[in-house]
């Protein structure tokens, strides 16, 4: 629980440090409660459960088994950032860009060493907690 309201705080902290940035969810904006089922199935299932199988179910476990764990984890995690920085790349400043990058990458690294070290190689931890702080901003945006 500790994890997820973490991860959550910082990503309203990325929010508010990039200012009027698209997230995931911005389309459901001022919707209201309607849109609710909607913004979850899209936040929970189609973005981090494709991210989850990508990042952490394939790309950190042939890294890792090449590159031993860490250095594998590093390496997942700094992609992952880059991912995440080149959606919003010519949108945000140097400030907000450096934010938007190592946000994800910490959370990266913590995710896998969830999946890896903690629930052997299981993804479902990390999309349990990649997922709440997402199922929780989504709604948050809808009103």
């Amino acid at each position: 629980m500790v994890t997820i309201t973490v991860t959550f705080l910082l990503g309203e902290l990325v929010v508010w440090i990039c200012g009027d940035v698209e997230t995931a969810c911005s389309a459901y904006t001022g919707v209201g409660a309607g849109a609710v089922p909607v913004i979850l199935v899209y936040a929970f299932i189609r973005t981090v459960l494709s991210e989850e199988i990508l990042f952490r179910g394939f790309l950190l476990k042939r890294l890792a088994a090449k590159l031993g764990f860490w250095k594998g984890n590093v390496t997942h995690a700094a992609i992952f950032g880059a991912a995440h920085l080149l959606m919003a790349w010519g949108r945000v400043g140097a400030l907000a860009g450096a934010v938007v990058m190592i946000y994800p990458m910490a959370a990266a690294l913590l995710l896998g060493h969830l999946d890896e070290k903690l629930s052997d190689g299981s993804i479902i931890p990390s999309w349990i907690v990649h997922g709440a702080p997402n199922t929780i901003e989504a709604p948050l945006q809808a009103f």
